[in-house]
């Protein structure tokens, strides 16, 4: 009796090797079919904003004492505080629900234009060669996101977008990339703003 169960462990053993292979292969063959994507979302890689978080944080707050920057859809921003882009490390979390019908302020049935106002507090400003680009993000969609490029800004710091086409309805995230030269050091910092879109009335 004893010595038959004995015998019972090695097909124990060898039955949690193969069961451990089994799981090893599966996860080997769920990572090359559904790779991690690495996100770019903010123009760099995840990795080297993770590194450089300090460093972005730190000359964002600085690049907010020099600069008020302002963006809307569709029309020029008013300078209120509404119309502010925030850095997206100071965001406070929120849930997606919405307890109040959003402001349509991109359609989907029209064309686009982003409009950026960008709005010295010092003069002169230690910040130089200013510019700004733009990305549009859909929440959880990653297949629909939009590089807009570089906006044209005139003399007045009034920046626009190219004209652009939306195609599904719901909460957008406008990002942008502003990159200048400050003590001869090229900086980027990235604020965004988040806007709904629907069908043109």
């Amino acid at each position: 009796m004893n010595k038959k169960s004995k015998n019972i462990w090695p097909y124990g053993i060898l039955a949690v090797i193969i069961i451990g292979v089994i799981l090893l292969v599966m996860l080997v063959r769920l990572s090359i079919e559904d790779p991690i994507i690495d996100d770019n979302a903010y123009f760099e890689k995840y990795n080297d904003v993770d590194k450089n978080i300090n460093t972005i944080m730190k000359d964002t707050k600085e690049f907010e004492t020099y600069y008020s920057v302002y963006i809307d859809a569709n029309q020029k921003p008013s300078h209120t505080l509404t119309q502010q882009p925030l850095s997206p490390y100071f965001i406070k979390g929120h849930r997606d629900k919405l307890k109040q019908s959003p402001k349509i302020e991109l359609f989907t049935n029209t064309p686009n234009q982003f409009y950026v106002s960008i709005v010295p507090k010092i003069s002169p400003s230690p910040v130089g060669d200013i510019q700004i680009s733009l990305f549009l993000s859909r929440f959880h969609m990653e297949k629909q996101d939009l590089q807009l490029g570089v906006l044209k800004c005139d003399s007045h710091g009034l920046c626009i977008s190219k004209d652009f086409n939306l195609n599904v309805d719901g909460r957008w995230k406008a990002i942008l990339q502003i990159q200048y030269i400050q003590n001869n050091e090229i900086k980027k910092i990235f604020l965004e703003k988040e806007f709904f879109a629907s069908k043109h009335s």
